[in-house]
């Protein structure tokens, strides 16, 4: 490689990256060491996401599974649908190798809107046959935001009728 081209390659490196820095920075996204701050948007979802992972670690008792639900949402409704995926999957990563389930298991579900189309309303003999001990319930409260609550069932406990998806 004559001089001259290894000039031109070495200015294109350089601008390419510099040009990526800047990408970086105007995007909010931090480079480990580099110094940049997260947006606060950025910041809010992380901690939105620490919320739910510490919510679906805290369902597993070390026995039995968890059952997901959502009352008051509609996975055709944008925000409801990508709330409902977000959440369905971060739970279950978390979860693991617990088995998380929003569904029968003959049911696919890819995204909120298959939660939807599932309208499952498991009964106490079914939590039982799947050995769930755990229910984590996502509901709206009149304002429109969003409550939690992490029920404990035991082997053979009655489960209150109005536990599971509504159609």
């Amino acid at each position: 490689m004559d001089v001259s081209l290894r000039k031109v390659v070495a200015a294109v490196l350089v601008v390419a990256g510099l040009a990526t820095l800047c990408v970086v920075h105007l995007s909010g996204n931090p480079i480990p060491g580099y110094g940049l701050r997260r947006s606060p948007e950025a910041a809010r979802q992380e901690s939105s996401l620490a919320q739910i992972d510490r919510l679906a670690a805290s369902a597993v008792t070390g026995e039995g599974n968890v059952f997901l639900e959502f009352r008051g949402f509609d996975g055709n409704v944008p925000f409801d649908e990508q709330f409902m995926s977000m959440v369905y999957y971060r739970a279950v990563n978390a979860a693991h190798p617990v088995r998380v389930f929003v569904a029968r298991p003959t049911d696919v579900v890819n995204n909120g809107a298959g939660i939807t189309r599932a309208a499952f309303t498991p009964d106490g003999a079914w939590f039982n046959d799947h050995d769930v001990r755990s229910i984590v319930t996502f509901s709206r409260d009149s304002s429109g935001g969003i409550r939690s609550n992490v029920q404990r069932i035991g082997a053979g406990a009655a489960v209150p009728r109005e536990v599971g998806n509504p159609p």
